[in-house]
């Protein structure tokens, strides 16, 4: 028995028919695997980089902030 595209039901609203209840036809799987690869370069990898930046530079930050109070730590034991 045919059955609609699983996209039928979703906001694509695609009227190819399927062998089986939940597959995707042809035309939207292919679509589909287009339109990930470009998401990914869009939001994936810059995405990445920029949470990787942000975490470098938070680490950064927290080492400082370490170092300065062992120092004030070193200073105040040692008068």
């Amino acid at each position: 028995m045919a059955c609609y595209c699983a996209n039928y039901y979703g906001s694509i609203n695609c009227h190819n028919q399927v062998s089986k209840f939940g597959d995707r036809c042809a035309l939207c799987l292919s679509s589909y695997s287009q339109s990930t690869v470009a998401r990914a370069m869009q939001n994936g990898i810059p995405q990445a980089s920029e949470q990787w930046m942000a975490n470098t530079q938070r680490e950064q930050l927290r080492r400082d902030e370490e170092k300065v109070r062992r120092q004030r730590i070193s200073r105040t034991t040692t008068s």
